[in-house]
């Protein structure tokens, strides 16, 4: 496993919340990867922090939305926000996506939309250190 597998694993199960709090999870693992450069240290620091912490898990069925704008402030639309960004990296390049929605929303940066476009760019870190 590599550290984008790692990082992506967890960002599919949990969401970026822990009962109010944020979840930095990726950004440690993240973190630890770029000091030690060993996976296995990863993957057990990923391992004790998931069982210190109650980090709420991703919804399996979730309301759709058809825009970004209808996501912001609303971190029950966690889950709808990812699959809009999922979508659209999917038809265009994901760096024109993420300078899109952190242009377009700044003013709406401290919502769900935030910790969305932030695990995005912690995995995508990680795919290019693979």
């Amino acid at each position: 496993m590599d550290i984008a597998e790692i990082i992506n694993k967890n960002g599919e199960l949990y969401r970026p919340y822990m009962s109010g709090l944020v979840n930095h999870l990726p950004m440690a693992q993240y973190a630890m990867y770029s000091m030690t450069g060993d996976v296995d240290f990863v993957s057990e620091f990923t391992e004790r922090y998931l069982n210190g912490v109650q980090i709420d898990l991703a919804k399996k069925d979730f309301e759709s939305v058809e825009s970004m704008d209808e996501c912001l402030g609303k971190r029950e639309l966690y889950e709808a926000c990812l699959e809009i960004i999922r979508r659209e990296t999917e038809k265009r390049d994901i760096n024109e996506v993420v300078s899109e929605i952190l242009n377009k929303y700044i003013l709406g940066m401290s919502s769900g939309l935030f910790h969305t476009t932030i695990r995005l760019a912690y995995a995508i870190e990680g795919m290019r250190i693979n």
